[in-house]
């Protein structure tokens, strides 16, 4: 599945970057979940993602955002 192609090859690299801006663990962790169901409802949807890892960190910083 794409998905888990994409997902595998990012995760690590996002929860280290969410963690720099969010102390706590578990909210870290929620964050990064929530980061993975974007991607996975964008390519349900079919949305074209050029750069997946840019669009990683973008929605990344987003949600990081709405968390606060």
């Amino acid at each position: 599945m794409v998905f888990n192609k994409i997902w595998n090859l990012h995760k690590n690299n996002l929860i280290r970057f969410i963690k720099t801006k969010i102390a706590d663990k578990s909210i870290a962790e929620d964050i990064l979940q929530e980061v993975g169901v974007k991607l996975h409802d964008n390519l349900l949807r079919k949305t074209t993602i050029n750069n997946y890892k840019s669009w990683l960190f973008q929605v990344t910083r987003n949600t990081i955002s709405d968390y606060y």
